[in-house]
């Protein structure tokens, strides 16, 4: 039997973790919205930079 392996990670925004999906925003151009693959919320909405991420949210699931 397999045992799990705990993994810490250090991000900054949502960007940047593997549970993150993007989508591109309807009649935007080039902006996108990110959700989350867990929860399925949208987390950030209309990005057309990476500086306009916001933090990873309080109620992150993998939040420790």
């Amino acid at each position: 039997m397999k045992t799990p392996t705990e993994i810490k990670m250090t991000i900054y925004d949502c960007s940047e973790c593997p549970q993150h999906k993007v989508e591109r925003t309807p009649r935007s151009g080039y902006a996108v919205d990110y959700y989350c693959k867990i929860t399925g919320n949208k987390v950030a909405g209309y990005i057309e930079w990476p500086n306009e991420m916001p933090p990873v949210p309080n109620d992150c699931p993998l939040r420790i």
